[in-house]
C-alpha cells in the first residue's frame, strides 16, 4: 500500500488531500480502506475543487521554480560541503 499528498503541490499548499494504492496483496484491504474513507467523508469539498482549478494551470511553473531552488541548494551543498555544519543549520 502506498499513500501519497495528491493536492498540497497542486493548490499551491492552500489545501491537502492524497490517494492511495496498492498492489495485488492490497487487494483484501482497499476495500476497507474505501469504506472508511466514504465513512469520514474524506472527499475534496467543492472548495478544494474550486482551489485546485484555479491552482493547476500554475502548476508546471512551480514545478521548474522548485526545481530550480532544490538544484541551487544541491550545488551549494557539493561547492561547500567541507561546511556541513554550517550549511545544515541554514537549511533547518
Amino acid at each position: 500500500i502506498s499513500y501519497a499528498s495528491g493536492s498540497k503541490f497542486p493548490s499551491g499548499g492552500k489545501c491537502t488531500a492524497g490517494y492511495i494504492v496498492g498492489n495485488a496483496k492490497a487487494d483484501a484491504l482497499m476495500d476497507k480502506i474505501a469504506l472508511h474513507l466514504t465513512l469520514c467523508d474524506n472527499e475534496a469539498t467543492a472548495l478544494q475543487y474550486e482551489i485546485l482549478a484555479k491552482q493547476l494551470p500554475s502548476m508546471n511553473q512551480r514545478i521548474a521554480e522548485a526545481y530550480k531552488n532544490t538544484r541551487r541548494k544541491s550545488i551549494l551543498f557539493q561547492k561547500n560541503w567541507q561546511h556541513k555544519d554550517l550549511l545544515l543549520r541554514c537549511f533547518h
